[in-house]
């Protein structure tokens, strides 16, 4: 039994060690400002579904009288999207409530765990089930010391490399590595959260009662959770730009954009993203030669919209004109540019390469398709060249000799 306890200490001593490599990688203070501005002030201020959250949040934290209201978890479950729960295990819950703050003031968390939440017995469809309730537990215990414990969920457990470890075990690591973070990096989230608080005009979060291991959860969130931004939003006409922005952005340029938008991925960009990640990138962008939607590129008009056109090149240009945000740009339109027949997808691809030269941007492809064009990242296009995205390595790509023959 001892040996398996070493054992145990010495395997959470991992984890904590895993996680702590990967704050110190992700949180510093070279990436301060944009940290803040994107992953704090974006992700749980101006975002309207978490701001609204984080106020229900300090509503109840450590609200002994709240948690007497009746029907507490039916509420605590909506606002947490806590889904799968039927109604007859959440009011077993709410009769045990004196009993389960108990064990969760006296830190008893294995007996809780076990007790209440790693077998939960739910029903659906007239059939029992056994269901462990993980996020449920974390997120509760938190709500009572979260100075302590963490509120982990599905995408940062998977984002923290935890996906394999049970939620009792990733929740007893990352707390840990967070208060250890905290404390071996004490001036660091103190300027944080003075940039956090300065940046809050509005007074959205109350600072006062967020932890430290609190703010490392909303920027752990907003990294796991990752909002795809779209222009314009909810257009299905035309799309200039797509994607998840971060400190060093990988520029695509397509032929034209397809179903994709800030409701989801489609497989492109799903690719996209994935090819942009292995070649150490950590936030990507994707325009098109033209900005007309349709999953066809032989439907594009026999003629260009100028307007439309000039528009395009001008979103582009305004994101290489910030200096560093875009570090790359991965051509990838296939061999659809000719067998389109559009002579404006040419006329574009001269205009992105002055643009690219203008502001000494490298220009990178996956690889060239049989007739020399930039591979499209479409899972057809990488399966014919037998490579999966995740092991795509960027090549150089001479624009300036394609546009010589492409002409």
């Amino acid at each position: 039994m001892e040996q398996i306890n070493e054992f145990s200490i010495a395997y959470t001593r991992a984890l904590v060690d895993k996680i702590k490599a990967q704050l110190r990688e992700e949180i510093s203070n070279e990436k301060l400002t944009i940290l803040v501005q994107k992953n704090l002030i974006d992700a749980h201020v101006i975002d309207k579904k978490s701001s609204n959250f984080q106020r229900y949040y300090f509503e109840i934290l450590k609200n002994e009288e709240k948690l007497k209201e009746p029907q507490y978890f039916k509420s605590f479950l909506s606002h947490y999207s806590l889904q799968g729960i039927n109604a007859e295990f959440r009011e077993e819950i709410e009769c045990q409530k004196h009993e389960i703050l108990k064990l969760i003031k006296a830190e008893d968390l294995v007996q809780l765990y076990f007790s209440y939440f790693r077998s939960a017995i739910l029903e659906r469809k007239g059939a029992t089930y056994k269901s462990e309730q993980g996020s449920f537990f974390t997120k509760l215990v938190h709500t009572f010391l979260p100075h302590k414990f963490v509120a982990l969920d599905g995408p940062i457990k998977k984002y923290t490399g935890l996906e394999k470890e049970s939620f009792f075990q990733s929740f007893i690591a990352l707390s840990q590595a967070y208060i250890e973070f905290a404390q071996e990096n004490k001036d660091l989230l103190l300027s944080i959260r003075k940039a956090f608080k300065k940046l809050d005009t509005g007074s959205n979060m109350q600072h006062d009662k967020i932890t430290d291991l609190k703010l490392l959860d909303l920027i752990l969130w907003s990294k796991a959770n990752p909002i795809i931004e779209c222009i314009p939003k909810g257009d299905k006409t035309k799309r200039f730009l797509l994607g998840i922005a971060g400190a060093k952005n990988l520029l695509w340029i397509g032929l034209n954009p397809s179903t994709a938008s800030e409701k989801g991925h489609d497989n492109t960009s799903r690719n996209v993203e994935k090819i942009t990640f292995a070649n150490g990138y950590d936030g990507w962008l994707l325009a098109n030669l033209y900005p007309a939607r349709t999953p066809k590129p032989k439907d594009l008009p026999a003629t260009k919209d100028a307007a439309l056109f000039n528009e395009n090149l001008q979103q582009v240009e305004k994101l290489l004109q910030q200096e560093g945000y875009v570090q790359g740009v991965c051509l990838a339109w296939g061999n659809n540019i000719k067998e389109a027949n559009r002579d404006y997808l040419s006329e574009a691809c001269a205009k992105f390469a002055t643009l690219f030269i203008q502001y000494g941007i490298k220009v990178y492809c996956i690889s060239t398709t049989n007739k020399n064009h930039p591979l499209h990242p479409s899972q057809q296009s990488l399966n014919a060249k037998d490579i999966k995205a995740t092991d795509v390595q960027l090549q150089p790509f001479d624009f300036s000799s394609y546009l010589t023959v492409l002409n």
